[in-house]
């Protein structure tokens, strides 16, 4: 998934086309289109979609450097007039920032496609007060077994989650097998699993590749709303239970904790997986008063009822 370690991977001729196209059609990619990546292609899903998007949409692509901060990236774009920037969240975040700085304008560029991980909201609405032009800002989930997107969201207002997962592709949501849900209105929760596109299967890690892997297990704890939108909380490794067995949701509270005005990131960490809970702050400002921030956010902590009975074994950090 995502998040999980890398592994050998087979893949299939038919699956790395069908992946590509699908994502394509999703996207809507032709050959009016001009996409600026600014991601390296280490990771197959981007060099597949890449690599053939010229040859079966006739899409022309410019690859300005292997960085995520392509150090000609805007002279890219005005040049070669690019309708679609790929990038990610993070990455993107510094762009905005950069452009700003420099009062850079990109009127050139229509739709913005972010690639392997959440979008914070903020960079959403970043994106539309500084490029007037963006109609379409998509979010997609990556997976190297698929080669492809096989989940994708074009709703601004939904990018907080992945997407819904494209016809060609089949998912499954399995019980955890812990004593607790997920939180979250109902939302159906669980692991990740996903077929190979349709038409194939998946042939396993390694040699000698049998194709006898009907669900690919992506290791990503996700939840699903009513309307089908996937959103990704963590990798199942990561999980934290508390001594009776409880899942504790510790990415609930470090979306609590980011929403202190002086709070950029929060991570929430347990070793072996147990309490104590550990809070590592990063501040947007280094000058900020340490003492006064960790104030607020132990009286947020017990202000919010969901994180009432893990506080005691909650410390914070800040950084």
């Amino acid at each position: 998934g995502i998040s999980a370690s890398a592994k050998l991977v087979g893949l299939t001729h038919y699956q790395l086309l069908n992946g590509c196209y699908a994502a394509i059609q999703a996207i809507g990619f032709n050959d009016t289109s001009c996409i600026c990546c600014a991601l390296p292609l280490f990771k197959m899903p981007i060099l597949s979609l890449i690599g053939l998007v010229p040859f079966i949409a006739n899409t022309r692509v410019i690859y300005p450097s292997p960085s995520p901060l392509p150090k000609f990236l805007f002279e890219s774009i005005k040049k070669f007039q690019c309708t679609h920037l790929v990038s990610n969240a993070v990455a993107l975040g510094l762009i905005l920032r950069v452009a700003q700085i420099q009062n850079v304008h990109l009127p050139s560029i229509e739709n913005i496609i972010l690639l392997g991980e959440r979008v914070p909201s903020d960079v959403v609405n970043n994106i539309f007060k500084q490029f007037e032009t963006v109609k379409k800002v998509m979010n997609g989930y990556i997976l190297t077994e698929v080669a492809s997107i096989p989940i994708l969201t074009w709703d601004a207002a939904n990018t907080n989650g992945v997407g819904k997962p494209l016809d060609e592709f089949d998912v499954d949501i399995r019980n955890l097998g812990i004593q607790a849900n997920l939180k979250g209105n109902n939302n159906q929760s669980g692991e990740l699993y996903i077929k190979a596109i349709k038409g194939s299967k998946f042939l396993g890690y390694e040699s000698p590749y049998e194709g006898v892997e009907e669900w690919i297990e992506t290791g990503d704890v996700v939840t699903m709303d009513e309307a089908g939108i996937i959103d990704v909380i963590t990798n199942k490794e990561d999980l934290i239970v508390d001594n009776s067995g409880q899942l504790i949701e510790h990415w609930l509270l470090e979306k609590a904790l980011c929403a202190h005005n002086e709070v950029k990131g929060a991570q929430i960490v347990a070793l072996n997986k147990k309490l104590p809970l550990y809070a590592f702050i990063v501040l947007k400002n280094s000058q900020a008063n340490v003492d006064t921030v960790l104030t607020d956010l132990i009286a947020l902590c017990k202000n919010n009822k969901e994180f009432s009975e893990a506080l005691s074994a909650v410390s914070c950090t800040g950084t």
